[in-house]
C-alpha cells in the first residue's frame, strides 16, 4: 500500500491483504494434507472473495485518491484475483500450476503498489 491506511474501511482492507499474502505464502511454501491446510486453504478462498468484492465495490475512491502507480496496483490485483475466482471455480490442482503462479505473479507486483 502506497500510504498507510486512514479510514477504518482502509484499515480492514489493508488487514484482509496482510492475511491473504501471509495465507498465500504458507499454501504456496508448505503444502502438506492436514486439516489445518486445509482451513488456511478454506480461509484464502473466502478472504479472496471478500476482498475481490471489496475491491471491485469501492474501485471508482481508491483509483481517484491515488497516483497512477496506486491504480496500477489495485489493477493487477484484481488481475490477479480474477485469476483466483477462476481457479476456484475450476478446483485449483497442481496441473493448473501456471495459471496460479500466474496469478500471484499479479499479485506479488500490484499489492506494494496498492
Amino acid at each position: 500500500m502506497s500510504s498507510l491506511p486512514k479510514s477504518p474501511s482502509q484499515r480492514l482492507l489493508f488487514a484482509l491483504v496482510v492475511l491473504l499474502t501471509a495465507s498465500a505464502a504458507y499454501l504456496y511454501g508448505f503444502p502438506q494434507t492436514n486439516v489445518e491446510y486445509a482451513g488456511v486453504v478454506l480461509l484464502h478462498a473466502v478472504g479472496g472473495v471478500v476482498a475481490t468484492v471489496w475491491v471491485i465495490a469501492s474501485l471508482r475512491r481508491l483509483l481517484r485518491e491515488g497516483s497512477w502507480l496506486f491504480a496500477v496496483g489495485w489493477v493487477l490485483f484484481l488481475v490477479g484475483a480474477g485469476i483466483g475466482l477462476w481457479l476456484i471455480h475450476t478446483g485449483t490442482l497442481r496441473s493448473r500450476e501456471r495459471p496460479s503462479s500466474a496469478g500471484m505473479s499479479c499479485v506479488r507486483c500490484g499489492a506494494p503498489l496498492a
